[in-house]
């Protein structure tokens, strides 16, 4: 996939085009069970990207659920490849 924008040094994005890139495959092609992600889009324009918007609410003292949602998407990550 290639990027539609070129990336600014100056701008505030703050990894490169190719990270951009492979943080817009990666998370579209992890399998999302208990939790959503927003995938990037895989380019930048003057240094800004952007994500599609999740609906969601604030639910005040769910911690254990937050914790155990970091744990389900660290275990869909731990296997991907780093970015070269």
């Amino acid at each position: 996939m290639s990027c539609l924008a070129s990336y600014s040094r100056d701008g505030p994005l703050d990894r490169g085009e190719h990270e951009l890139v492979w943080q817009a495959e990666l998370f579209a092609s992890i399998e999302q069970e208990g939790f959503r992600v927003a995938a990037p889009l895989p380019h930048a324009v003057d240094g800004w990207t952007a994500a599609p918007y999740l609906d969601g609410r604030h639910e005040p003292g769910r911690w254990r659920d937050i914790i155990a949602v970091g744990e389900q998407f660290h275990a869909a990550l731990a296997d991907a490849p780093r970015p070269t």
